[in-house]
């Protein structure tokens, strides 16, 4: 979300669309528009552990009055005010050109044909509520079940985002899950129980993969699904855990090699997880996808100076030409120009007493795994909006400060950025576990599910500025039913 269109929100105004709009200029932006790639934060609190942990930035925080906002923004204005057309013009050719909406006012008027009629909705609410009764009855009677078919069960529950219908029930059943000794069952039942009590910030240790692998490294996997739920649970990895980084090698070259072959709705399954892992993919978009699949088987001041700081630091990158001589240099920079904690804000909104005030202190003090959260969004949209970018007169993304650091071509910086994404992966998953104890899982799901909205967003292309490649992902969740086999 850029400073234009957050102005305009808090307005409550609908946002404008284009150039020709008629809203006023950004003027605290000082004529820099920056796509959510760009608005990251991160902060000197918390600084990183032993190992390869967040770079320190060695990042300032100063608190300012709100005068200080508004003086600067009038100041700003003043001054744009005198700039000659021609340079007005010029700069505004500098500016990423934003495509208008593809969607106009179509959602203020689309009601669902699914729901047209009162008595039909009577139905649907009718019919899932006896639906409900009726999974809880087989939730309640998995307890007698071996360990893989209770985790099966949480895990098919929550690929379909139908867990949040039973919070207590799957609660419960992790707990007992959570207490069993796995060191009899295959690797395929032992990924599974391990991904499920990670991804609900349960510490286990990652050493119940080790007699699955043998010294070369490979791991003793009997068939795809096997292979796919090792892949999923290894890429909830940390810092130092080497076996899984191990298991993530492994799996892939091996899911790669047998995916073409394959013909089931498994392979579209593989195809998708080697895109974007399940623990990192958008809930409600891989679940509607999965319906089908699963029919064939079985908001601060001071902060707001800051971004105006570092967008007058980043207008002056562009102007001069100038590259940071290292990613660390330019994240110094492009961290503080963002606006990633608002995002994180604004995902509490709705939440009622769970997202009381202390929970909007947390975010803006800028927590590690709001950092993780951040760096994986700037590197990730700069993977994807480098080619467009240097076509324009732009500021100099990760990509080239990575050429200029490392002396190496384009493909190899590239490699490099997405090792960096990786990486702090790993800083994002640690903190998942660390917070657990100290933060309500409400909130932490929001930043999880923040996080896996933005890399979907920039996974083909850059679909913040290109929106018509989430098209069809907006009509499928939106506009089009849920077929169901």
């Amino acid at each position: 979300m850029n400073m234009k269109l957050a102005a305009q929100c808090s307005r409550g105004c609908r946002p404008a669309v284009g150039p020709s709009a008629g809203a006023p200029p950004p003027v605290v932006m000082a004529g820099a528009v920056a796509s959510p790639g760009k608005q990251m934060l991160l902060a000197r609190q918390h600084p990183p552990g032993p190992g390869r942990h967040l770079p320190s930035l060695g990042l300032s925080w100063t608190s300012r009055a709100a005068g200080v906002v508004v003086a600067s923004a009038t100041a700003t204005a003043a001054t744009s005010s005198r700039q000659p057309k021609e340079e007005d013009r010029r700069a505004s050719r500098n500016i990423s050109g934003f495509q208008p909406s593809i969607w106009g006012d179509f959602f203020l008027t689309y009601s669902s044909p699914l729901a047209s009629s009162s008595a039909q909705k009577a139905w649907m609410v009718h019919r899932a509520e006896q639906l409900k009764e009726e999974v809880a009855k087989l939730i309640a009677a998995s307890s007698a079940s071996s360990l893989y078919n209770r985790i099966h069960l949480i895990h098919v529950l929550e690929r379909l985002c139908l867990d949040h219908l039973f919070e207590d029930e799957i609660s419960d059943m992790l707990t007992q899950i959570s207490n069993v000794d796995v060191s009899g069952c295959d690797l395929q039942t032992v990924a599974m129980w391990f991904y499920l009590l990670r991804k609900h910030g349960y510490k286990v240790s990652s050493d119940v993969f080790a007699r699955f692998r043998d010294e070369q490294g490979s791991f003793a996997a009997n068939n795809p699904r096997g292979l796919l739920n090792l892949y999923n649970a290894a890429c909830l990895r940390t810092h130092g855990e080497i076996i899984l980084d191990e298991a993530i090698s492994f799996t892939t070259k091996c899911l790669k090699s047998i995916a073409p072959y394959m013909e089931t709705s498994l392979a579209s399954e593989i195809k998708r997880a080697l895109e974007i892992p399940v623990p990192r993919s958008v809930r409600i978009y891989e679940a509607k996808t999965h319906i089908a699949e699963y029919g064939k088987e079985t908001e601060a001041n001071e902060l707001i100076v800051d971004l105006v700081r570092a967008y007058n630091k980043e207008v002056k990158w562009r102007e001069q030409g100038y590259v940071p001589a290292t990613v660390e240099e330019h994240l110094q920079v492009s961290a503080r120009s963002g606006a990633c904690h608002l995002l994180s804000c604004t995902s509490f909104v709705g939440m009622g007493d769970a997202a009381a005030q202390e929970a909007f202190e947390w975010v803006c003090s800028v927590p590690k795994i709001v950092q993780a959260l951040c760096i994986i969004l700037r590197l990730s949209d700069d993977l994807k909006s480098y080619e467009r970018e240097k076509m324009t007169s732009h500021v100099a993304s990760t990509i080239e400060s990575c050429m200029k650091e490392h002396q190496v071509p384009l493909e190899v910086a590239r490699v490099k950025i997405q090792e960096m994404i990786d990486e702090t992966w790993k800083d994002f998953n640690e903190e998942w576990l660390n917070m657990n104890n100290h933060q309500p899982t409400e909130l932490l799901e929001r930043i999880f599910n923040l996080t896996r909205t933005m890399v979907y967003m920039y996974q083909q292309d850059d679909a913040y500025t290109n929106c018509h490649v989430i098209k069809d992902t907006i009509n499928s969740l939106f506009v089009e039913p849920v077929s169901i086999a």
